[in-house]
C-alpha cells in the first residue's frame, strides 16, 4: 500500500502546475497497435510470402523455411522434420477452394498440392496433384484445371494453346473461371461451359492496370481512375460508390500515389500509400471501407500479402524481409503525464470531471487538449475521491477532509482539524448520512459537520480499513485486511467477529441486480448469497487471486482488474457457477499488448475504478489510467474447434492420436 506523507496544508483554492506547452505529448491519438513477428519470436523465417485465414480463423503463413499456423498467440510450424511427406521447407502459395479447404503449393515440386485436413494434419491432395495442367496463384480461390480446355480448344487454336501453357499471370475467380493476362491482352477462361474470351481492354501507353476480383466479378482499375468490370467474360454494369474516390484519385495522378490491390480468401484489400481499404461489391456497387489510416511502418516496406479478420478487426501483413505484422485498432488507451517522475503516473482513486477532464490525486487530465494537463505541486491523498449526488468532490488532503465544487475549481469546505489518517472510503447510506472511513476509524457527515463514530477500533488499528459498503440497508460492511466487519448504525454497535476472517477484503461491489461481489488481495473473489461467500473460479495462471475492482457494462459483463491484467466475464456465468460449480465460466483476458503501459492495476482505494458519463471505464494502474469504451470491445465467446497439436506427460511426448491410458501416481 502507498502511504501518505503528513504535510499540513490549508489552501483557499486548488493550485495547479501547468505542464509546459513545449513538453512532449505522451498521449497522442495512437489509433493502432502494431505487433511484429519474425524468426526471433515464432516465425520459422522472415519472408511471409503468402497469408490465408481459414474457416476457423487460423492464419496460415507460407515462408521459405516452413509453413506456419498462427492462432493469435502461438505458431505451429510444419516442416520436413515433423511432417515427413514434405520434401522442402520453401512455400510460396496458399489458396482456398470452394469447400474452404486450405491448399498449399511447395516449391520442391509445384505439381504437388497439399491440403489441410480437418484435424489440421497436412496431406497430399491427390485429385489436385494428379491434374496434369492446373493453375494456382497468389490471387486464387482454389485450383483451375486447364486440361479440358487443352483437349477441346487448344488443338485447333495455337493462340489458345500458348495462352494456356505459357501465361504466368492469372486471377482464379473460382474453380471454373479464371482471368489470364498474356502479353498486353486479357482473357476470360471458363471450364463449364468451355470457352476462351478476349476481354475488350486496349492498353494505353504507360498505363498501369490494377486487377482484382470480388466473387465472380473481375475488375480493372485503369489510368485516370477509370474502372471496367466483367462477369462471365462480358462487360458488367457495376457502379462506383463515392467511397471509392480516394482510390480513383490515386490512379489519376501517376507517380504521386503508391497503389496495390490484393485478392485472397474472398477478401479484396487495397493499399493507397499507407492507407488500407477493404473493397466489396454490394448490390452491383463497388465500395471501399477505410480500415487503417497512415500505417507508417509500410513506408518503403516490401510486402507480399494482406489478410483481414472482420471479427477481431485485425490486419495481417506478410512482408518480404521483416516477417508478419499484425495491426489492431487501439481500443484501450492510457492517460499519463509527460514527466520523468515515475510517481506522477502511479494512480489510485480517480473521478471524471465535466468537459472531458479527469481528476487524479496527482493532477487533472484534459482529454480535449492534453497541453492543458495540470500536475498538482503537492499531491492529494490518493485513497479516496467521492462524487456526491450534487457533483461535488470529497477527498482528503494531508488528513483533512476537503469538499470541492463539481469542476474541482474551488473548495466548499476544508476541515479545521486532522483525521487520524487519510480517508479510505466515503459512502452515502440508505438513511442519507455520509459515512467516512479512515484506516482505523469511522466518521459521519451530518448537519454540515464531521462527527466521530468509531475511533481507532483495535481490530482496525491492527488490520486497516480498505473499503466500506452498504449492501443491505441499515448495515455497513467494513472491509479490512482481515475480513469484513458489520456495523449497525441504528445501535452504534459493531460485530466483533468478522465475515471472511483472514481474508484481505479489497473491494465490495454491488451489481445492478443488487448482488454482492467481493474482491480480495491474494484470496480470490467471491459472490455473497444467502449468507454464504462462494469462491469463484480462477484463471489458469491464478491472476484473479487478487481482484482490485469490478465494473459492470451494459451487456452483462463484469470487468475485473488485477495485478496481472484485466478480465471480462459474464455475470450470468458466475451466477450459474455459484449455484453449481460444475458450470463452465469463460474468463476473457486483456493485457498490455492491447494498449496498457503495465499489466499491474491498482486498487485499495475508493473508487478502485469508475465509469464516466462518456461511456468509458477508467482503471488506475502503476503507470497511467487505462480507459476504454466497453461497448467497442468485441465479444469472442468460446466455440469452434479445439486443435491438439502435441501432448506431453511429465515431459514425455505422447501420441495423442491413439488411445491413451494414464496410470495414477
Amino acid at each position: 500500500m502507498v502511504k501518505a506523507m503528513l504535510i499540513l496544508l490549508s489552501l483557499p483554492c486548488t493550485v495547479f502546475a501547468q505542464i509546459p506547452a513545449e513538453a512532449p505529448d505522451l498521449h497522442p491519438a495512437h489509433e493502432y497497435i502494431i505487433q511484429q513477428y519474425n524468426s526471433e519470436n515464432g516465425l520459422p523465417q522472415n519472408s511471409a510470402r503468402d497469408l490465408l485465414l481459414d474457416r476457423n480463423r487460423f492464419l496460415w503463413i507460407a515462408t521459405e523455411n516452413g509453413l506456419a499456423r498462427f492462432d493469435g498467440q502461438r505458431f505451429r510450424i510444419y516442416n520436413t522434420s515433423n511432417t515427413p511427406l514434405l520434401k522442402m521447407n520453401r512455400f510460396g502459395v496458399l489458396s482456398e477452394n470452394a469447400r474452404r479447404e486450405v491448399l498449399i503449393r511447395s516449391e520442391f515440386d509445384p505439381s504437388v498440392i497439399f491440403k489441410v485436413m480437418p484435424d489440421y494434419r497436412i496431406a497430399v491432395d491427390s485429385p489436385s496433384t494428379l491434374l496434369p495442367h492446373k493453375l494456382i496463384s497468389f490471387h486464387s480461390n482454389g485450383i483451375f484445371d486447364e486440361t479440358p480446355l487443352l483437349k477441346t480448344l487448344a488443338p485447333a487454336d495455337t493462340t489458345a494453346r500458348n495462352l494456356l501453357l505459357q501465361a504466368t499471370t492469372f486471377w482464379i475467380l473460382n474453380e471454373k473461371e479464371v482471368v489470364v493476362r498474356y502479353g498486353d491482352d486479357w482473357f476470360y477462361l471458363s471450364a463449364d461451359p468451355q470457352r476462351i474470351i478476349r476481354l475488350p481492354v486496349v492498353p494505353e501507353q504507360g498505363e498501369v492496370q490494377y486487377a482484382f476480383f470480388s466473387r465472380d466479378v473481375f475488375c480493372l482499375l485503369r489510368k485516370n481512375g477509370r474502372m471496367v468490370f466483367f462477369k462471365q467474360g462480358l462487360a458488367a454494369s457495376i457502379t462506383m460508390d463515392t467511397s471509392m474516390m480516394p482510390l480513383l484519385k490515386g490512379t489519376s495522378t501517376p507517380g504521386t500515389k503508391k497503389i496495390a490491390v490484393y485478392t485472397k480468401g474472398g477478401l479484396v484489400i487495397a493499399k493507397l500509400d499507407n492507407d488500407i481499404y477493404r473493397l466489396t461489391i454490394d448490390h452491383d456497387s463497388l465500395k471501399a471501407r477505410l480500415l487503417f489510416r497512415d500505417l507508417q511502418f509500410l513506408e518503403n516496406q516490401p510486402f507480399y500479402s494482406f489478410q483481414y479478420d472482420e471479427m477481431s478487426g485485425k490486419l495481417f501483413v506478410g512482408t518480404q524481409h521483416e516477417g508478419l505484422f499484425v495491426v489492431s485498432p487501439r481500443k484501450f488507451h492510457t492517460l499519463t503525464f509527460p514527466v520523468k517522475d515515475f510517481a506522477s503516473n502511479v494512480f489510485m482513486a480517480c473521478q471524471p470531471l465535466p468537459g472531458k477532464r479527469f481528476l487524479t490525486s496527482n493532477g487533472v487530465f484534459d482529454r480535449n487538449d492534453p497541453r492543458r494537463d495540470s500536475l498538482f505541486p503537492e499531491k492529494l491523498d490518493r485513497h479516496c475521491m467521492y462524487k456526491s449526488a450534487d457533483g461535488r468532490i470529497w477527498l482528503s488532503r494531508n488528513k483533512q477532509l476537503a469538499i470541492y465544487d463539481s469542476n474541482f475549481k474551488h473548495p466548499a469546505f476544508i476541515a479545521g482539524f486532522l483525521l487520524d489518517s487519510y480517508i479510505t472510503g466515503i459512502l452515502q447510506g440508505s438513511n442519507g448520512v455520509l459515512w467516512i472511513s479512515t484506516i482505523s476509524s469511522l466518521w459521519k457527515w451530518e448537519k454540515d459537520s464531521l462527527h466521530p463514530v468509531i475511533d481507532r477500533y483495535p481490530a482496525f488499528v491492527k488490520h486497516n480499513i480498505e473499503t466500506i459498503a452498504e449492501p443491505t440497508p441499515g448495515t455497513l460492511w467494513i472491509g479490512t485486511w482481515d475480513g469484513i466487519y458489520l456495523f449497525h448504525p441504528e445501535t452504534g454497535k459493531i460485530e466483533e467477529n468478522p465475515l471472511l476472517p483472514h481474508v484481505y477484503a479489497r473491494t465490495i461491489f454491488q451489481a445492478k441486480d443488487k448482488s454482492v461481489w467481493i474482491g480480495t488481495y491474494g484470496n480470490g473473489y467471491f459472490r455473497y448469497t444467502a449468507g454464504r461467500f462462494i469462491p469463484l473460479p480462477l484463471d489458469s495462471r491464478g491472476y484473479l487471486t487478487t481482484a482490485h475492482a469490478f465494473l459492470e457494462d451494459a451487456r452483462g459483463h463484469f470487468w475485473i482488474s488485477t495485478n496481472h491484467g484485466l478480465f471480462r466475464v459474464r455475470q450470468r456465468d458466475l451466477d450459474d457457477y455459484a449455484t453449481d460449480n460444475r458450470r463452465p465460466v469463460f474468463l476473457e483476458y486483456f493485457d498490455k499488448l492491447l494498449g496498457f503501459n503495465t499489466n499491474e492495476f491498482n486498487g485499495g482505494c475508493s473508487p478502485p475504478a469508475t465509469a464516466g458519463a462518456d461511456g468509458n471505464f477508467y482503471f488506475p494502474s502503476l503507470n497511467g489510467v487505462v480507459y476504454f469504451d466497453p461497448e467497442t470491445i468485441g465479444e469472442h465467446p468460446p466455440g469452434g474447434i479445439l486443435v491438439i497439436d502435441n501432448l506431453a506427460i511429465d515431459s514425455t511426448v505422447i501420441d495423442h492420436q491413439s488411445n491413451i491410458r494414464v496410470q495414477p501416481d
